[in-house]
């Protein structure tokens, strides 16, 4: 997390860099897949938009996950959601707001959010100009009964390490599972054939270590002395390196040696807090397969949806988010609206959705939208205005 503890201002950047051969378009402060805090910044004179941020960028976490517990150590007194975004004033950039990215990269689909998001920072226009889609996943959870390969992975005593907690003389064996992006683990391998450490050393060197399939983002090593009774946690792994020097104390969590079990799928969501102004332009939003979309204002805050040229709404210093004066104005159809597709569900309460129903990109065509389409989902519509859409 990164903390900004000193004003900052910003005046004459963002535009088109190099990055690694493609010309990428940066802002003056970007964020992906990161949640720091922007606070009492001034931001001025940037090309593109004055802050911008990816999808995955507004997770919101409760720190009671199974990737944040690991060891059964950390108390869950804390939570984070997305960036902490505050006191800015975005003045003359040619977008002053908040841009969502939604990259669409050659030959691979849309970017969409994979993560429980919520949209808090109300201070700061929220824009988007593409398609965001808030991603489910059909089939449900996973079961899972392959578990990784260790039969050609070599054990040897690794010598002596500074610190090493291994004992000579002892058997050791080893199990490994695969990690997947929300922590849940995979089947465990078998175990390893037993290996006695050698005298006069205190480490073992791991070889051979398989790579993590296609789904898993990591792995974990577990280590017996007890004659493979009991496995216990001694590394977390990235998904590729074939080798690790074991020389560590054990760790409290005891490995579950099953040879089938359910790995969840977790949905993706997006809330939206009271307040909020987004503003679109040929976009729109879509919820998936079991995926959530709330947007619940208030009777004094209520949520806008409206046109990236509507000067009705403004934060950060600025009503006029597009930076023309009066040079534009906003009509029905200027963006898409908001999609709820099958098995996906959403509220809206004390919202205003106006100038959508447009006509907007989809998977290389394009097609009209109604300001709320609503397709085999359930939703809530209550308390909202609907105006001033084709």
């Amino acid at each position: 997390m990164v903390v900004a503890k000193f004003p900052f201002i910003a005046a004459g950047l963002g535009g088109q860099v190099s990055i690694d051969g493609n010309n990428t378009i940066v802002t003056p402060l970007h964020m992906i897949a990161a949640r720091p805090t922007l606070t009492n910044n001034t931001i001025t004179r940037s090309a593109s938009a004055a802050i911008s941020a990816d999808p995955n960028s507004f997770e919101e976490s409760t720190f009671t996950t199974n990737r944040f517990q690991s060891d059964g150590a950390f108390t869950p007194d804390y939570s984070r959601v997305g960036p902490s975004i505050s006191g800015n004033r975005l003045l003359n950039n040619s977008i002053n707001g908040l841009f969502v990215r939604i990259e669409t990269l050659p030959g691979e689909a849309t970017t969409a959010q994979t993560v429980a998001g919520r949209w808090d920072d109300i201070d700061i226009v929220h824009v988007i100009a593409d398609t965001l889609t808030i991603a489910g996943t059909p089939g449900g959870s996973f079961l899972e009964t392959t578990p990784p390969e260790l039969s050609v992975v070599s054990v040897a005593s690794g010598g002596s390490v500074a610190g090493g907690a291994l004992v000579p003389g002892t058997t050791y064996s080893y199990r490994m599972t695969f990690v997947d992006a929300f922590g849940n683990e995979s089947v465990p391998s078998s175990a390893t054939v037993p290996f006695v450490l050698t005298a006069g050393a205190n480490a073992i060197n791991l070889g051979g270590l398989p790579p993590a399939r296609a789904g898993f983002v990591g792995r974990k090593i577990y280590r017996s002395d007890d004659g493979g009774v009991t496995f216990r946690l001694v590394a977390e792994l990235d998904r590729s390196s074939t080798t690790y020097v074991d020389s560590s104390a054990q760790r409290p969590t005891v490995l579950n040696v099953s040879t089938q079990l359910q790995r969840a799928r977790l949905d993706a969501s997006l809330t939206i807090d009271p307040g909020l102004i987004i503003k679109s332009q040929n976009a729109r939003f879509v919820t998936g397969v079991s995926a959530q979309l709330i947007a619940e204002g208030t009777e004094n805050l209520p949520i806008v949806f409206t046109s990236r040229q509507d000067d009705r709404y403004g934060a950060g210093g600025t009503f006029d988010t597009n930076n023309d004066l009066s040079g534009s104005v906003p009509l029905p159809g200027d963006w898409g609206g908001l999609f709820f597709g099958h098995l996906g569900s959403g509220s809206i309460d004390h919202s205003v959705i106006t100038f959508g129903g447009g006509t907007v990109a989809v998977g290389g065509n394009t097609a009209g939208f109604n300001a709320v389409e609503i397709h085999q989902s359930e939703v809530r519509i209550s308390n909202s205005v609907i105006e001033r859409n084709a």
